[in-house]
């Protein structure tokens, strides 16, 4: 039987081929969507799903992700842009910029959840 070839390049080609660092992608993913999150008022993701673990599944589902820190690799690798980050987390209602009426956002400073008086609707 034949040996196997040893290749001086093996590290480049297999990165070629897909291979991927995890660990690396979820520290950059998370840090590429500190931002989209702060704003929100939110400091991580794992905080929504204890509080609301019905609407992570939802947007875990949505962007095709089996959980959070498969997300933030996703992000990392550039398979989910933020902008797409962005509209999911609108959509399932996850501390957006200016929800609906009833929708809640996580607000740390406060310690609580509550719904800005900006986002508040006039009857005018």
């Amino acid at each position: 039987m034949a040996e196997p070839l040893q290749c001086q390049h093996r590290p480049q080609i297999a990165r070629g081929f897909g291979a991927r660092d995890l660990k690396g992608s979820q520290q950059k993913g998370k840090a590429m969507s500190h931002a989209v999150l702060a704003e929100r008022g939110i400091l991580d993701l794992e905080d929504i799903t204890a509080l609301e673990p019905g609407r992570i599944t939802t947007l875990l589902g949505m962007l095709a992700c089996a959980n959070v820190d498969d997300l933030y690799a996703a992000i990392g690798e550039g398979s989910i842009l933020l902008r797409e980050f962005e509209d999911t987390l609108d959509l399932v209602g996850i501390g957006s910029t200016s929800p609906p009426a009833g929708h809640l956002c996580l607000l740390p400073a406060l310690g609580k959840l509550t719904v800005r008086e900006s986002w508040l609707t006039s009857p005018n």
